[in-house]
């Protein structure tokens, strides 16, 4: 369920992208030898695991596709108390035209947005202070806004075939001081159906269009990259998640492209193209510049990606003085983590800094050719080259990324748990049996909410048989934990599985 929130921008160090919400009314051939498709690029695709905009597979149902065409109508409105100046429609337009060229030169083409817009300044019906951006909007008052802005246009203005409105205000209206989004509208003109709106403020006069394109990255799905709550040990910066390495995080920062991540979220890099790495057997990638991706054929490799737990992974991309990424502060392999189960602006991507705690931040992030990081959760080891004899199109160089799985780690036990439910004399029982598929004795322990009961030296391959009377005819769900001790190798080994069961009934 979407939640009800209420934000406020948070000042010019923010990207100052806001979504209101209301409760709803292809691999290129990895350098040793082997196919992407050996660890399944599903593997390295992590579901959603938020409501609303996240970082996980598929994007938020309520956003719009972000392939194919998509229909804008542009609404430029002024006040009584803030009148457009004159000759200003075209600087308005102008600066909105470079936030869709951004959109559709890194979609590398899968994006048109058609764009249409009001052929004059639209007056609203009440002046700009009469809406609250600057006290905190709500979503009733954001929505206002924008029933104000069409039916102030509507006569002039055609919305049937619309599919996300943009409402631009005039430069002297300082009272409109953000530009917030919501993806869930409801308004009908025209006999169609609005859902989307994006409202732009005085922040895109200081940033331009690329207000419109990080807003409308949120009409796509994509969560708030910077950190609406600051670090405790670094108050102020809220930065401190991605810094200026992707528009959804600071616009205005040094290097705005998007990031390979979440351009595979929207469709505008292809499975081929991703690189996916299991951890537990060498594999590498020749990763061409973030711009090249976006004409990159399937034979060149986008990102590496190294999955580490159900809801994480670790994604390596190239970041070149390339496309938006031309005033980089530092280049080189780009590391971050992604968490899928961590919502918007509370940081669901994270960079991984290859010069922690240097004076530039994360804008020296990069990882150099030469350069190794350990992965904390896997072990594995990624080392970082520049590709021999390649280049990308515009000359920029190709780099190698090569993992390398921790081969001192210990295998977790192999233990093999079913759960089974069963009913004797109108009451419920759990069966439980372990099979241990370790090539030594393991101890076995089987913890239930209705008893614990341990088995000492379960020889390989035999099995362990338990069950467990409730008492009750009917049995909620729960979890049944199993936790195996061994000696491998000369060295304790301790492994543990959580076994969900389903309630039950006997009759």
């Amino acid at each position: 369920m979407i939640r009800r929130r209420t934000t406020t921008g948070l000042g010019a160090l923010l990207a100052a992208a806001t979504i209101l919400t209301a409760l709803p009314a292809a691999s290129g051939a990895p350098t040793d030898g082997t196919d992407h498709e050996a660890a399944g690029v599903d593997a390295c695709r992590p579901a959603a695991a938020v409501d609303g905009l996240g970082a996980g597979f598929p994007v938020d149902d309520q956003a719009i596709p972000a392939t194919g065409t998509v229909h804008a109508t542009t609404v430029f409105v002024d006040f009584s108390d803030a009148p457009a100046g004159a000759d200003t429609l075209g600087a308005a337009g102008d600066n909105l035209r470079s936030g869709v060229d951004y959109l559709e030169d890194i979609s590398g083409g899968r994006l048109a947005l058609q764009v249409a817009a009001s052929d004059s300044w639209v007056r609203m019906p009440e002046p700009s202070t009469a809406y609250p951006f600057e006290r905190g909007l709500t979503y009733a008052e954001h929505v206002r806004y924008i029933e104000d802005a069409v039916a102030a246009a509507d006569p002039s203005v055609d919305f049937s075939d619309t599919d996300v409105v943009w409402v631009v205000a005039t430069a002297e209206a300082e009272a409109i001081s953000y530009s917030p989004t919501t993806n869930f509208l409801d308004v009908t003109v025209d006999g169609n159906r609005l859902t989307h709106a994006v409202t732009i403020g005085a922040d895109q006069w200081s940033w331009g269009g690329l207000v419109l394109a990080h807003e409308s990255g949120h009409t796509f799905g994509l969560p708030d990259l910077y950190l609406t709550e600051a670090p405790a040990d670094d108050p102020g910066n809220h930065h401190a998640a991605v810094g200026g390495w992707d528009l959804m995080g600071l616009i205005s920062g040094h290097a705005p492209e998007l990031f390979t991540w979440s351009r595979w979220q929207l469709g505008w890099i292809d499975d081929e193209q991703v690189v996916c790495a299991d951890g537990t057997t060498p594999s590498s990638a020749e990763l061409v510049p973030v711009p090249a991706t976006a004409s990159a054929d399937a034979s060149q490799d986008a990102m590496l990606v190294l999955p580490v737990g159900a809801t994480t992974a670790v994604v390596v991309e190239n970041r070149q003085r390339t496309g938006y990424d031309d005033g980089a502060l530092a280049t080189g392999a780009l590391v971050y983590t992604v968490d899928t189960s961590v919502r918007s602006g509370d940081g669901p991507l994270r960079v991984v800094d290859a010069t922690p705690g240097s004076a530039a931040g994360l804008d020296d992030a990069p990882f150099g050719p030469g350069d190794r990081w350990t992965e904390p959760t896997t072990g594995a080891t990624l080392t970082f080259a520049t590709a021999e004899d390649q280049g990308s199109a515009d000359g920029a160089p190709v780099l190698t990324v090569t993992v390398e799985p921790d081969t001192s780690a210990t295998p977790p036990l192999d233990l093999d748990t079913v759960v089974q439910p069963r009913c004797l004399g109108g009451r419920g029982f759990l069966a439980v049996r372990v099979q241990n598929g370790t090539d030594v004795p393991v101890s076995v322990t089987v913890d239930t909410p209705y008893g614990t009961r341990t088995v000492e030296d379960v020889a390989p391959d035999r099995y362990v048989h338990r069950t467990f009377g409730t008492r009750s005819p009917a049995v909620p769900a729960g979890t049944v934990s199993v936790t195996g001790h061994a000696v491998v190798g000369g060295e304790d080994v301790t492994s543990t599985e959580d076994v969900p069961f389903e309630a039950f009934t006997c009759d």
